[in-house]
């Protein structure tokens, strides 16, 4: 009996190993060039956790003291703009590949910017993701983050420092903005509101994302989210 149970588990961590050493891809994106990578998945997996479990410091860090939700909101915001720059040097490569290695290299494109932001939110149980939003002639575009809070959108444009109040001095929702029930507050003392009514003029909707990159980084959701991507092949 003993036998059959040794031989069991040796069969089992022999098949475990193969697997975790099994190959996979990981792509970086280098000054807008994607390069793949192969590397075992044991070396994915770890890497995976280790920004779990990094994001989940970082938020206790910003967020030491209970607070509600416009306030975890409003800190991770501050937090943000103060520690990810915007003014990259000429010579430094753009870099996409993790949202850890945006938060240790201290800058970041638009998009990175928010992602960031969009990241540590939910790890603090905001659900949010983002989206480019355009102008109705197409002539500018604005990546904003969205937070989806009690079948109400807000958003806000984490990359210039913006966001937007109603005259409750609440977070401006979508409603709120079609009803024109909004004004800018800005990090950087910037008031200009044509920006935004381009932009604004231009939503009818929200798509929202279930399965964005910021989710994704969740254990959990992304546990999920594979499972169901097995169960489509």
């Amino acid at each position: 009996m003993k036998k059959n149970t040794y031989l069991s588990l040796f069969i089992f961590i022999f098949i475990v190993v193969i697997i975790l050493n099994m190959d996979v891809t990981t792509k970086q994106g280098i000054n807008f060039e994607v390069n793949t990578k192969t590397i075992p998945l044991y070396y994915k997996a770890v890497s995976f956790l280790y920004r779990h479990f990094s994001y989940q410091i970082l938020i206790k860090e910003i967020l030491p003291s209970k607070v509600n939700d416009k306030q975890k909101i409003e800190k991770v915001f501050k937090w943000v703009n103060e520690k990810i720059r915007r003014d990259i040097p000429p010579d430094y490569p753009i870099i996409d590949d993790h949202v850890l290695d945006i938060i240790i290299r201290g800058y970041g494109t638009g998009d990175q910017v928010t992602e960031v932001f969009v990241t540590l939110c939910n790890y603090a149980y905001i659900d949010a993701f983002y989206i480019y939003f355009s102008s109705k002639d197409k002539s500018d575009t604005l990546v904003l983050a969205v937070i989806k809070d009690k079948g109400n959108y807000f958003l806000f444009d984490v990359f210039n420092g913006v966001y937007f109040l109603n005259k409750d001095n609440e977070f401006a929702s979508l409603t709120d903005i079609y009803q024109g029930n909004w004004d800018i507050v800005s990090s950087k003392g910037s008031n200009k509101k044509d920006r935004y009514l381009d932009i604004f003029d231009n939503i009818t909707d929200i798509d929202y994302l279930e399965d964005s990159r910021a989710k994704l980084q969740l254990p959990i959701h992304r546990t999920v989210y594979e499972i169901k991507k097995l169960l489509k092949k």
